[in-house]
This record gives structure tokens, sequence and C-alpha cells, in this order.
């Protein structure tokens, strides 16, 4: 991990610092404020590690890190989202076929974005920013804690209808 991002993760204490982490990175990036923060848990299985993909039985539980996403309706027609930890950012034109990107983060979004554009609903450009205290690949399902908050963020947006249990096989999809 790049030694500035460590440092300034090791920040990051509690849910409300990230927040207003987000929020000023959401700021920075686009020049205004967010209208809306989603906070999207880690877990852990106490038991049946991964063996949920498999129809395996699990018993997982939320921790207290998360990923937060500040977000804000644009006039664009693209979704625009940057990732603060990264310094990364990518625009997708919701006019567009959703395509397998070569960075790997993106195909997350772009996962939940194809799911989205399924149901056929009138969409809207979103800006997003996103960060996150969860370490990434320790296991704490970062991946899941990703694409559930983002399909939350989108179904309060795009008033799409969605249960719990439709944002969850959104993420996984």
């Amino acid at each position: 991990m790049d030694g500035q991002l460590k440092s300034q993760k090791s920040k990051i204490m509690n849910k409300q610092e990230l927040i207003q982490y987000t929020d000023q990175e959401f700021a920075n990036q686009f020049q205004t404020q967010p209208e809306v923060n989603i906070l999207s848990p880690g877990r852990i299985n106490i038991i049946g590690g991964h063996v949920d993909n498999y129809d395996g039985y699990v018993l997982p539980a939320a921790i207290d890190k998360y990923i937060c996403f500040s977000a804000k309706k644009n006039d664009e027609g693209k979704i625009r989202v940057y990732a603060a930890d990264l310094k990364e950012s990518f625009e997708f034109n919701l006019n567009d076929k959703v395509y397998k990107s070569d960075k790997v983060w993106e195909n997350y979004f772009l996962g939940v974005l194809d799911r989205v554009l399924v149901e056929g609903k009138e969409t809207f450009g979103v800006d997003i920013a996103f960060s996150s205290n969860l370490p990434i690949g320790a296991g704490l399902s970062s991946s899941a804690a990703l694409t559930c908050g983002l399909a939350t963020l989108l179904n309060k947006y795009y008033n799409l209808g969605w249960d719990k249990k439709q944002i969850a096989l959104t993420g996984q999809w």
C-alpha cells in the first residue's frame, strides 16, 4: 500500500470521520457538496467463509468498518466515480453499453450499473466519491460492501423498488 494512503487511512478511525473524509474528497473532485451518504459495512463469517457462493451454510455478521459513498445527481447523463483511496476516477455514459474494464475496481461498479440498466427504468447522471476504512483483501467482504452499497445508492436514486434481497442479488451479479 502506498505510504501516503496508509498514513491517510490511519487517520480514519470511525464512521463519522470516514463520512467527513469522503464528503471532502467528493467536494474536491466535483466542486460541490454531496446530497447523500451511504455506509456499507464489511462482514465476517463466523462459519462457512466464502461457501455462500456455492449454496453452503454461513453465519455472517456486520462489522464496524465501512465503505462510504457520497453522491449527488448531475446533469451530465453520466455516472462519474471517484475512488478517493486510489485517487482514480472513471465515468460511464448511461447511453452506452456496459463493457468490462481493465481496472478491477471499476468492474464492480459496471456490474451493478449493468443490472440497473437491465431494469429499464429512467436513469440520470450521478457523481459518486467513495472511500473505506475496510481493509481490501482481508476476508471482510469489501467487494460485497462495495457492490451492495452502490446498489443501495442507485436503488434510492432511481426508485428501483429493490428490497434487501434484490440488492444482495445485484451485488452478487
